[in-house]
């Protein structure tokens, strides 16, 4: 047994326009386009970023621009929000990580939605929730 090292992507800028232009070539015969092309903004943008996820990451936006793509050339429109924008402030304010807002207003509704269900009929209530319910009745009744 022997061990291959293979140098993360991110250590490997100069073969990322060979990688996405091979993975776009491959996407393209996937859903029937021809002769897709990466314009040379788009190619940058891909050099300079951190590629966290490799190969991976790299074949997964490749692959979205290719079936958002209108056209034959992948341009900078068609790279994830993420990707474009990466360290990048917004009239001086942070970018927001949609993905972790969108887990956080879930968990928050599911909550509110859990604490609010009403309960069944039959369901057990507590005698001191019971009365707490009767006195809040009685004081509706007479006002």
């Amino acid at each position: 047994m022997f061990r291959i090292e293979l140098p993360s992507l991110r250590d490997r800028r100069d073969d990322i326009p060979a990688l996405a232009r091979q993975f776009a070539r491959q996407s393209a015969l996937k859903i029937g386009k021809r002769d897709v092309t990466l314009s040379p903004d788009f190619e940058q943008k891909l050099r300079q970023h951190g590629w966290k996820g490799n190969i991976r990451e790299l074949k997964n936006v490749i692959e979205r621009a290719v079936i958002l793509a209108d056209g034959p050339e992948l341009t900078l429109d068609l790279l994830p929000y993420d990707l474009l924008y990466a360290g990048k402030t917004i009239s001086n304010g942070p970018v927001y990580d949609l993905a972790q807002i969108e887990e956080n207003t879930f968990a928050t509704f599911s909550t509110t939605l859990t604490a609010t269900k009403p309960k069944p009929p039959g369901s057990s209530t507590s005698a001191s929730q019971r009365s707490t319910e009767k006195s809040q009745n009685t004081k509706s009744i007479r006002s």
